[in-house]
């Protein structure tokens, strides 16, 4: 061992020294910031969801006759 290596300086028995590079995160840390980036998206989405609901009721007398039948919804062209 040299005296220069500091990550196995000092090392007492049964110590475990890990030598992650600077910034290195867990997988699972990883996994759970993406699971709750999409819970979050998904409660935007519902969130918007809502306000366009409000939004056409509140606003669908002042739109052209056809836009207002069911073949033309705009529910119908939702991707679910």
């Amino acid at each position: 061992m040299k005296a220069s290596d500091s990550s196995h300086r000092n090392r007492g028995e049964g110590t475990m020294v890990h030598d992650f590079p600077p910034g290195a995160r867990a997988r699972d840390d990883e996994a759970s910031r993406a699971a709750q980036a999409v819970r979050s998206y998904a409660a935007f989405e519902r969130w918007m969801d809502t306000q366009l609901e409000e939004l056409v009721s509140r606003w669908i007398h002042t739109a052209a006759p056809n836009a207002s039948r069911p073949t033309h919804s705009w529910r119908n062209m939702r991707r679910d």
